[in-house]
């Protein structure tokens, strides 16, 4: 019952695709970007669970910040979801990085 809403949504989107020039190319962007926030919110707990282990998390930080930059960035300037500015997008995904790594700055105390 639960992968029901999987595969309707799947069927859904391989007939809209095969209707739709650009359907296929479309899809995969989607894909393709989701893949890469699954690995965003990956490298963020596995940096979690290094820092609560008291090891060396940067290993894991830094990529965690990047990640976060670039997903961000995407849906902000990409046509197919918001369509902003680069500069402005650039500004937003910025702004979000520096908000999830304050987050885990805060969430640990690292800061006074």
């Amino acid at each position: 019952m639960l992968s029901l809403p999987v595969f309707a949504v799947g069927i859904a989107l391989l007939a809209w695709q095969i209707g739709n020039p650009s359907g296929f190319g479309t899809v995969w962007q989607y894909v393709a970007w989701g893949t890469q926030v699954m690995a965003a919110i990956t490298l963020w707990m596995c940096t979690v669970y290094l820092r609560q282990e008291k090891k060396f998390y940067f290993i894991t930080l830094l990529p965690a910040m990047f990640m976060t930059m670039v997903v961000t960035d995407f849906f902000f300037v990409s046509p197919t979801i918001l369509g902003l500015d680069y500069w402005l997008s650039l500004a937003l995904a910025s702004a979000v990085t520096l908000l999830a790594t304050l987050c885990f700055v805060r969430r640990f105390k690292m800061l006074p």
